[in-house]
């Protein structure tokens, strides 16, 4: 009987080890990270998987139908902007971020507390390392940020050897920074008027695609939804989900197992290598 437990374990573990998706330490940690701020997922998860365009994505753990809500941002986390302005908050936040004031008020962003994670490489468009990051966005439209950036990656880099136990995952500063400086961007529709932007908090991992067909969730805000879902198992639940709050909404029906993804900004925006690095296929493996 013994043995038999000890080969049905090794089955097991060599089973698991040659699937394409694994669940490793980040992705816990980027899952208790978006529980504390205040992110509430229905339906879906982030993992690690071969299949995901940028490694690592957030994945549905069951069938979603058109329309339906699978997340919920607190209105606070999704930051927006008009025109190329965001890539003016990116430059705030990294100014807070090294102690120089911005967005965060009078001594935000100074000290160890203010550290927050930035991403490993850009996958795509020739970028291929911090280095030609910097290089592509040096001196382009609103965002001078070549020294900037090298500052960035050297306090990332630092937080990677030293953990993540100064950041403070309940401040609300914190998180705002966090969002401003780890997150994508992507449209938020006419309604919002032109240009705007939302900021996705969930720790860089709802991914775009530029090809239409690929696209299958979108960011709107509560009260969109319920106008359009009155009655019916797309409709939010107030007793869970705060009517300021940002939803992540299902634009087809999306299969178990298949990623979530957003679309590009569009490809006439202004901010130029700014706005790709932002929207397109950061690697976060590590």
């Amino acid at each position: 009987m013994f043995l038999f437990q000890v080969c049905f374990l090794l089955s097991t573990i060599l089973t698991q080890s040659l699937t394409l998706s694994t669940t490793g330490s980040s992705d816990v940690f980027i899952e208790t990270w978006s529980s504390k701020a205040g992110i509430i997922k229905v339906g879906v998860g982030v993992r690690t998987d071969q299949r995901s365009i940028a490694g690592r994505g957030i994945f549905a753990t069951r069938d979603i139908r058109e329309g339906e809500v699978v997340a919920s941002i607190p209105n606070g986390l999704v930051l927006m902007g008009k025109g190329d302005g965001w890539a003016g908050e990116i430059t705030n936040a990294v100014k807070a971020l090294k102690g120089g004031g911005g967005r965060r008020g009078e001594g935000g962003g100074s000290g160890e507390d203010s550290r927050v994670e930035w991403i490993d490489g850009w996958e795509g468009g020739g970028c291929k390392s911090w280095d030609d990051v910097c290089a592509c966005v040096g001196g382009e439209g609103a965002f001078n940020g070549r020294e900037e950036l090298r500052e960035m990656v050297r306090l990332r880099l630092e937080d990677r050897l030293q953990g993540f136990r100064q950041i403070s995952y309940l401040d609300a500063s914190d998180l705002e920074l966090y969002a401003l400086v780890c997150s994508r961007a992507c449209h938020l529709g006419p309604s919002w008027g032109e240009g705007a932007v939302g900021v996705i908090p969930y720790f860089d991992y709802l991914n775009h695609h530029d090809d239409p067909s690929r696209v299958n969730v979108g960011l709107e805000s509560f009260g969109q939804v319920l106008s359009r879902t009155p009655e019916g198992p797309g409709r939010p639940d107030p007793g869970t989900m705060n009517e300021k709050d940002m939803l992540i909404v299902a634009k087809k029906d999306v299969r178990e197992g298949e990623e979530l993804l957003t679309s590009y900004v569009d490809e006439d925006d202004e901010g130029g290598d700014v706005r790709k690095i932002i929207t397109w296929g950061f690697s976060t493996l590590s």
